[in-house]
């Protein structure tokens, strides 16, 4: 495998998923047991999707005590949101995507972004109702239309964060506050980049956290030349601390 790419704690134990980008199938979850490891998911796990296309477990989450686990691959519509229930994996029927990118428990529920190149979904960031469908979170602003990565979000209280990018100029920073979303970040607001940062290829918000009651973003680019930033936002102003 060639990356250890996502982990998650669960059930006081360390869970680590892999990434092998361009061989389908080959995507794993290991558990540590202290000492020694045990796989419990591949293409030969219950309800994983045996014979899956599956190249990765890109990312891994706790929700409401079960493990959830997003995968990648490049066949359009595999990338997949599964459940761990008792030894068994569920597909939660994530609406189509090639990679769920990130996971937020909001309200009580599970959020998840996911890929959208080609802007198959108006709003690609989406709720877990408790009827067991995924329905948008909010309506989408208009500057999402060529933001095909919304790539991180996290969680502050009853405000939700996420960071999106993808096409040149669409590079910003959102909070959703549970009726709206509002843009905190990106074309020089609030002293935030003035974007777009690159020449060509796509610019995306890589990661978000919250310290010490302000936000930082880490942003991130697929092509050269570009020098990775990170941002800290206050509430008047953003400015660049590396």
């Amino acid at each position: 495998r060639d990356f250890a790419y996502s982990m998650a704690w669960f059930q006081g134990r360390l869970h680590v998923g892999t990434m092998t980008e361009d061989l389908p199938g080959t995507a794993e979850v290991w558990r540590f047991d202290d000492p020694g490891w045990s796989r419990i998911a591949g293409n030969e796990s219950d309800g994983w999707g045996r014979e899956s296309s599956y190249a990765a477990a890109y990312e891994m989450w706790v929700h409401n005590g079960a493990l959830v686990a997003g995968t990648f691959s490049r066949t359009p519509g595999d990338g997949d949101v599964l459940q761990l229930s008792a030894n068994d994996w569920t597909n939660l029927n994530v609406p189509p995507t090639i990679i769920p990118l990130s996971f937020a428990t909001y309200q009580g529920h599970l959020v998840a972004s996911l890929s959208n190149a080609g802007g198959r979904h108006p709003n690609p960031v989406y709720r877990l109702e408790t009827d067991g469908v995924w329905r948008p979170l909010g309506a989408a602003p208009d500057e999402w239309k060529n933001a095909y990565i919304p790539n991180h979000m996290v969680v502050d209280g009853t405000d939700l964060y996420l960071g999106i990018g993808g096409a040149r100029g669409t590079l910003s920073v959102w909070k959703y506050d549970g009726a709206d979303w509002t843009k905190l970040a990106g074309d020089g607001l609030f002293g935030s980049w003035i974007d777009p940062l690159v020449e060509q290829g796509a610019e995306w918000v890589y990661r978000l956290t919250l310290h010490n009651g302000r936000l930082y973003a880490g942003l991130a680019s697929d092509r050269a030349p570009f020098q990775a930033q990170l941002w800290e936002m206050t509430p008047s102003r953003g400015r660049c601390v590396d």
